[in-house]
């Protein structure tokens, strides 16, 4: 979960009642999985994480999961390589990531590695508990607006579970993007 039970209390001014543990709980629990699914990834370290990607000419080979603060073993074509350098998320060789240059397939590169976030970022954990306190009815900030004869009346999150498009927007930069493969002919 991307926030605590003490986070929800925090923002409240309260200790939640026995009764109420448990539904916010389960909205933190369902808010973390709707903030993960958005931005593609789950904030968390994984400590000798294995991924197996396809490996190209190209020198970078991109890793998933950003940051990448260790890399401990990467094989090619279940042979050991070491001539190889990360830097920031990716790994760099000079020959490239294809044992064979030219082959129409690409080689299997099976890479252990830690990576991920240590800690919730303020911002995430921040969005996590707006959206919990907004399904709860307790809307966090002005949810009308009259000015002169017009009047604005903003959602009152009584029960809906989406992410509002102000958390989407103050998610937007953790989100990882989608990506393209290089197109290849044989």
């Amino acid at each position: 979960m991307l926030a605590e039970l003490a986070d929800i209390e925090a923002r409240l001014g309260r200790t939640l009642l026995p009764n109420e543990t448990i539904a916010v709980a389960s909205l933190i629990e369902d808010v973390s999985a709707l903030v993960t699914a958005y931005c593609r990834r789950d904030f968390r370290a994984h400590v000798n994480g294995v991924v197996t990607l396809e490996g190209w000419a190209e020198r970078e080979l991109k890793l998933p999961g950003a940051p990448v603060t260790q890399v401990y073993r990467v094989e090619m074509d279940r042979q050991e390589v070491t001539e190889w350098k990360l830097v920031g998320s990716s790994l760099w060789r000079r020959y490239g990531w294809q044992k064979v240059i030219g082959d129409p397939l690409p080689s299997e590169i099976k890479v252990t590695y830690t990576h991920g976030s240590s800690a919730v970022p303020g911002d995430v954990k921040a969005v996590v508990c707006n959206e919990v306190l907004r399904v709860l009815g307790k809307e966090v900030g002005a949810t009308s607006e009259t000015l002169g004869d017009h009047a604005i009346v903003y959602e009152s999150g009584s029960g809906s579970i989406a992410l509002s498009r102000s958390a989407k927007g103050s998610l937007n930069r953790f989100r990882q993007r989608i990506g393209s493969a290089p197109l290849r002919r044989p």
